[in-house]
């Protein structure tokens, strides 16, 4: 009885679970539709925007120049294009036209406006255009354009023209041809009055596409006042866009800058011309670009600033030059230790070779003749020889020590711990007092041999670091494995140091990065005076170098 009212009510309460996600999901839905419906009523306002524009306006792909949107001023003048190629729906022509702007809008001046004046081929009616590239709610960039019908200006240009040629011969309707010039210039002035009409309507439009920028955005009156600017400029001027609108905008920069960026602007006033340039702001760098804005009479009215923070890629960049000089400085290092080790082949092995040559080339002569002298000579080839056997063998343990391949990565160590004990008690009695422990958990038996030469070369230069430099009297060196890691470290408890000290010609602590840089590990050094120095280095057990599925930056 008492396990079926447990069942009871553990199934009630599932279902009452169950419920309460059905009703999560249901308001989720509720909201999810909210959102798209939003989504949809934004993007009918801008259309409907749009086409309460007398002026033609029109949305275009700048590769197929399909027409993705047309106001009901084109629908009323041409019909519907949609779907249709702009250079056919608009020219009635089978190819693009050789006069297309878009290279004018795209590329490198996208954002920029384009203004310029065409006759169109199938109304024969003039037009003044202007264009600019935009994004549409897909996310691609799109030709956004409009045509102001400006037939009777041009009209009007005919006629004084006209009149002009034929003003002393025409002298009686000289009056008459300027009252209709004066007509003419009256119906582009309302002309013009609409468009600002509809330029103002599209506002919000404007106001969307400047905050959709990812770099700060201003756009400046020729006064100074701050017309408008997007959410990020507001954030490094230090408010927000309602509270900076309206504003003198040189007053919210710093004296140095303001005083730069005034003669910049002053410079696009007076020359109509776009400038870019670079500067420096509380240690981050921007690139910044200021566009002139044109009014219908191609007077500059407003500027267009654009500043992009660079700092990070500056970073990045300085920081690939400094390690292309340090691995040009490795290179160095490698030739002259060839260098090196051709001296030391001529000047030692190859002298012993040549000596030993030499002595069983005169015994082999006195051998039949003077058997007695000769068999000493034959010893003097011999040691010679014998000398020159551990001279090549000095040579290959300082390339690749032998006892890598033979025994693996852990008996070298080893061999290394035990050779710098030897060294430290030949060399010098008190510093053979040094402790140098190494303790070790079990690794894989062997590694790729580019592993295990970066792991024997980073424990011989800390242990060397350490014996040379730390004064310490116990040296400790650990090699583990973690999961798919290998761990290195060495630590002594010596003198240390301060890292600002370290000049940067000292290659040793450098070339541990490095290794483990392009071996796709990580290495950290941490010291300070007075409490040692800890060398760690974590490496992964698949090699970058040779393993091609192996993720490397």
């Amino acid at each position: 009885m008492h396990d079926g009212e447990a069942t009871q009510e553990h199934l009630a309460a599932r279902m009452e679970e169950l419920e309460r996600r059905l009703a999560q999901a249901a308001r989720d839905e509720t909201a999810l539709r909210r959102e798209l419906q939003e989504l949809a009523v934004a993007r009918l306002q801008l259309l409907s925007v749009f086409d309460s524009v007398d002026a033609p306006i029109y949305v275009a792909d700048p590769t197929t120049y399909e027409i993705l949107y047309a106001n009901e001023a084109v629908k009323a003048c041409w019909g519907d294009g949609i779907g249709r190629p702009c250079y056919q729906f608009f020219q009635g022509q089978d190819t693009p036209c050789s006069f297309c702007t878009n290279k004018e809008i795209f590329g490198e001046k996208t954002g920029q406006v384009h203004v310029w004046e065409v006759q169109n081929r199938r109304t024969g009616r003039w037009l003044r255009c202007v264009a600019r590239a935009i994004r549409w709610p897909d996310g691609r960039m799109v030709r956004c354009e409009m045509g102001i019908d400006i037939t009777q200006r041009k009209e009007a240009e005919e006629l004084l023209r006209q009149a002009h040629e034929q003003l002393e011969s025409r002298v009686d309707q000289r009056t008459a041809e300027l009252a209709a010039a004066n007509a003419a210039l009256s119906r582009e002035m309302t002309e013009r009055e609409e468009v600002h009409k509809a330029l103002r309507n599209s506002e919000a439009s404007a106001r969307a596409l400047v905050d959709a920028v990812t770099e700060a955005a201003l756009l400046i009156e020729t006064t100074g006042v701050l017309s408008t600017l997007n959410e990020t400029a507001a954030k490094r001027l230090g408010g927000t866009v309602e509270s900076l609108t309206g504003h003198f905008v040189l007053e919210l920069m710093p004296e140095k800058i303001s005083k730069r960026r005034r003669e910049k602007g002053e410079g696009v006033i007076a020359s109509g011309k776009p400038v870019h340039f670079e500067e420096e702001r509380d240690g981050r760098y921007y690139h910044t670009h200021i566009h002139p804005v044109f009014d219908a009479d191609n007077h500059v009215a407003r500027l267009a600033v654009f500043s992009q923070d660079m700092t990070e890629t500056r970073q990045a960049a300085d920081e690939l030059r400094r390690r292309q000089a340090f691995l040009q400085q490795l290179l160095n290092m490698q030739e002259r230790e060839r260098q090196l080790t051709a001296y030391e082949i001529h000047d030692g092995l190859a002298q012993e070779l040549t000596g030993a040559l030499l002595r069983f080339q005169a015994f082999r002569e006195m051998l039949s003749q003077n058997p007695d002298e000769a068999w000493p000579v034959f010893d003097v080839g011999l040691n010679l020889l014998e000398q020159a056997v551990g001279e090549a063998r000095a040579l290959i343990t300082g390339l690749r020590p032998p006892i890598l391949d033979e025994a693996g990565i852990v008996a070298a160590v080893d061999y290394l711990v035990c050779e710098s004990r030897e060294e430290g008690a030949d060399d010098d009695p008190e510093s053979g007092r040094v402790e140098i422990e190494f303790d070790h958990s079990p690794v894989v038996d062997r590694l790729d041999p580019s592993l295990e030469t970066a792991v024997f070369r980073i424990v011989q230069e800390a242990l060397a670091n350490a014996r040379r430099h730390s004064q310490s009297d116990r040296i400790r060196v650990e090699l583990t494995q973690q999961d798919d890691r290998l761990c290195v470290q060495v630590r002594d408890w010596g003198v240390g140091f301060h890292a600002s000290t370290v000049v940067e010609n000292r290659f040793g602590l450098r070339g541990i990065r490095e290794r483990a840089r392009l071996l796709n590990g990580q290495a950290t050094i941490e010291s300070s005076p007075g409490q040692g120095t800890s060398v760690r280095v974590e490496l992964p057990l698949s090699n970058p170098l040779t393993d091609p599925t192996y993720p490397v930056d």
